[in-house]
C-alpha cells in the first residue's frame, strides 16, 4: 500500500487538546501534516471508508522544533542497557469510546516498524497520564543492535502512527584474547586464551574457549572445546586434539554471553609433520614387519598401532591392514601381513589416534607368492580375492567335499533328518531363521564366522562368499565350458582392465541328496554364506551348466561345493 500525502491538510493543534482522561492545556502551536494510507494505492479524495491507517508528522512549531517538546508523539529511549530500554511518548486520542482502543509502542531491527512488521508492546490506558505521557520497557533485546520505533495509537479500525525514531543497545563489554599455542605436536596443541568482561554488563549465562579450523575465519560451527575454568585474570586454556600432522590450523577465543557469540582475533599455527612411528622392513619370509612407536601417550585419549598395505601406493587404514594395542617395553611393535600377493606391494606403519590416523614411511617389496594362511588365490579385480581350489581339494579340477548349507563337516547322508539346524524337517529349524512357520526365529540372514566351513577350515581371512560377491562374478567375467585334467567345469575369467588374464576354474562336482552324488560333470552347485529370501529352509548358491550359469536358491540339507574368498 502507498502513503498519500494530502499537502493542503495542516493542522493545527491548538492550546487546548482533549485527552482520554481530560482536558489539558497547553501553551504551544504545532503544525502537523496528515498522512493518509489508502487500501488500494493513490486516490485524489479523501474518502474515510478506504482508509487504512492514519499518522502524523511534525513539519513546524512555533517553539523553534524543539525535540523534546512533551507533544512529540514518539518519545525518546533512555535507560538504553545490553537487553533492555525504555521509551517514554504520548498518546493524544480525540476520543475514548471506541471498544478496540490500543496504545503503545512498534519496535523492529529492520528498519521503519509498522503493524506488519513490527514487535508490539501496548501499554494500559489506565497508565497512560493526564499529560498523555506513558513509558514502556522493551525487554529481550540483542546486544550492539539498531532498533526503530514509534508510538501508534489504533481507534476504530485505524492505526496512527508517531515519528520514527531509533536507538542502539549497548555491547556485551566482552573483551577476548586468542593467546599462544604450546605443546604441539603433530596431532595435538594447548591454546590458552583470556576474556574479560564490562563490570557493567548484563547476563545470565556464559560460556568460552578456542575455536579451530582450517578455514580462514574459524567459528563455533566448526571445531570448539569449551574451557572447563579461568584463572582470577581471566586466562585459560584448551587442549585441542585430533588434529592432522603437517596442517596449518587458524584459531581464536570465543564467549557465549546469553547465547550471544563474540570472538577474539583469528591467529594460526601449524601441526609438526608426521613423526609419531617408524615404519620397520619386511622379513619377506615371514611377511612380518617390526615398527616402533615415538610417542608417549600424553594428550591423547585412544589409539589404534598398525601396518596398512596393497597394491595401491599410498595404502590407508581404510584399505587392507593388520593391527594391535600393544607395544613392547621398547615401543615396537610386530604384525604380520596375513595376505600377500606376487606383485609389488606398499605398506606403512599407522598409529590412530582419537580417531586420525598418522602414517609412518611408505615402503615396498614384491610378494613372492599368492596365499593367504597357506592358500593359493587369484586376483581377478574385484572386491575379494578367489581361492584357486575348492574346501577339501589340493588341486583346482578335484571336487572337493560337500556340505550341507552352514555345517563344517562332510556326511555320509544329506538330508532333513541329518541336517544340524532343525529338528528333523525344514518346519523346525533352529538357527537362521526369520518366519515362524519354519521354527525358532532368530532373524540371522548370514552364516555365523562358526558356521562358515571356509573360515573353520582354512582360517585365517577365508570366508564362504555372499550372494553379491557371486553376482560380481557372474557380471564382471566371462564363462567357458571346458574340461580340466579330463574334468568338466567353467574357466571364469575376468574382464577387468588390467586382470583379463586371470582366471579361476570351478569344478561341476553336482550335487548331494541323501547318500547320492548326482549329476556329477554336468553341474556345479557352490554354497554362498547368504540365506534364501523367498524360503528360509533354502540358501544362496551358484549354479552352473554348459551353457548357462546364474545364482539361486537351494534346499540346506543338500550338499554342495564350497570356494572360499578372501578380503583384500
Amino acid at each position: 500500500m502507498k502513503h498519500t500525502v494530502l499537502k493542503s491538510a495542516l493542522i493545527c493543534i491548538t492550546t487546548t487538546l482533549l485527552f482520554i482522561f481530560g482536558t489539558n492545556t497547553v501553551s504551544a502551536q504545532y503544525y502537523y501534516q496528515m498522512k493518509v494510507r489508502t487500501i488500494d494505492g493513490l486516490i485524489t479524495s479523501f474518502d474515510v471508508n478506504r482508509i487504512d491507517s492514519v499518522y502524523f508528522e511534525l513539519v513546524g512549531s512555533d517553539d523553534n522544533g524543539n525535540e523534546e517538546d512533551e507533544t512529540t508523539v514518539t518519545g525518546n529511549a533512555t535507560d538504553i542497557t545490553t537487553y533492555t530500554a525504555t521509551i517514554t511518548s504520548w498518546a493524544y486520542i480525540l476520543d475514548n469510546l471506541s471498544s478496540d482502543l490500543k496504545v503503545g509502542i512498534i519496535y523492529s531491527s529492520n528498519g521503519t516498524p509498522n503493524k506488519s512488521n513490527g514487535n508490539q508492546i501496548t501499554v494500559s490506558t489506565s497508565n497512560i497520564g493526564d499529560d498523555a505521557k506513558y513509558s514502556i520497557t522493551l525487554t529481550d533485546l540483542a546486544p550492539s543492535t539498531t532498533y526503530y520505533y514509534r508510538s501508534f495509537v489504533y481507534q476504530s479500525g485505524i492505526w496512527f502512527y508517531g515519528n520514527v525514531k531509533e536507538f542502539t543497545t549497548k555491547g556485551q563489554g566482552v573483551e577476548l584474547v586468542s593467546g599462544e599455542v604450546s605443546q604441539l605436536t603433530c596431532y595435538s596443541a594447548k591454546v590458552s586464551g583470556a576474556i574479560s568482561i564490562d563490570e557493567t554488563t548484563q547476563y545470565r549465562t556464559i560460556t568460552y574457549g578456542i575455536c579451530y579450523s582450517t578455514n580462514a575465519e574459524p567459528t563455533v560451527n566448526d571445531k570448539k572445546v569449551e574451557a572447563s575454568s579461568k584463572d582470577q585474570d581471566g586466562s585459560f586454556t584448551c587442549q585441542l586434539r585430533a588434529l592432522s600432522g603437517s596442517t596449518t590450523y587458524n584459531y581464536r577465543s570465543y564467549a557465549y554471553v546469553d547465547n550471544y557469540i563474540s570472538y577474539g582475533p583469528i591467529r594460526s599455527f601449524s601441526t609438526n609433520d608426521d613423526d609419531v612411528v617408524i615404519t620397520g622392513d619386511i622379513d619377506t619370509t615371514t611377511y612380518t614387519v617390526k615398527s616402533t612407536l615415538k610417542i608417549d601417550g600424553e594428550a591423547y585419549s585412544t589409539s589404534e598401532l598398525g601396518v596398512c598395505y596393497g597394491t595401491n601406493e599410498t595404502p590407508t587404514v581404510n584399505g587392507r591392514k593388520v593391527s594391535t594395542n600393544e607395544v613392547d617395553d621398547e615401543n615396537n611393535f610386530v604384525l604380520t601381513l596375513v595376505t600377500i600377493y606376487s606383485v609389488t606391494v606398499y605398506y606403512r606403519s599407522y598409529v590412530i589416534i582419537d580417531n586420525v590416523a598418522h602414517y609412518g614411511e611408505i615402503k615396498s617389496f614384491i610378494g613372492t607368492r599368492n596365499e593367504s594362511n597357506g592358500y593359493e588365490f587369484v586376483d581377478l579385480g574385484l572386491s575379494v580375492l578367489w581361492a584357486t581350489c575348492n574346501v577339501g581339494a589340493s588341486a583346482p579340477e578335484e571336487y572337493g567335499n560337500y556340505y550341507a548349507w552352514g555345517e563344517t563337516e562332510p556326511k555320509t547322508e544329506y538330508s532333513w533328518s541329518t541336517y544340524k539346524y532343525c529338528k528333523g524337517s525344514y518346519t523346525s529349524l533352529t538357527k537362521y531363521n526369520n518366519h515362524s512357520s519354519y521354527g525358532s526365529v532368530d532373524n540371522k540372514t548370514t552364516l555365523d564366522t562358526e558356521d562358515d566351513v571356509a573360515h573353520v577350515i582354512w582360517g585365517g581371512d577365508w570366508r564362504m562368499p555372499t550372494q553379491a560377491e557371486f553376482e560380481e562374478l557372474l557380471k564382471n567375467c566371462t564363462w567357458k565350458w571346458t574340461s580340466q585334467n579330463g574334468i568338466n567345469g567353467c574357466w571364469v575369467t575376468s574382464k577387468k582392465s588390467g586382470y583379463t588374464d586371470r582366471s579361476i576354474f570351478l569344478p561341476a562336482a553336482g550335487w548331494c541328496r541323501d547318500a547320492d552324488i548326482n549329476y556329477a560333470g554336468i553341474f556345479g552347485y557352490y554354497w554362498s554364506s547368504s540365506l534364501g529370501t523367498a524360503d528360509q529352509y533354502a540358501a544362496w548358491n551358484l549354479c552352473f551348466i554348459s551353457d548357462n550359469h546364474a545364482t539361486g536358491d537351494n534346499s540346506r540339507s543338500n550338499g554342495h561345493s564350497v570356494r572360499p574368498v578372501c578380503s583384500k
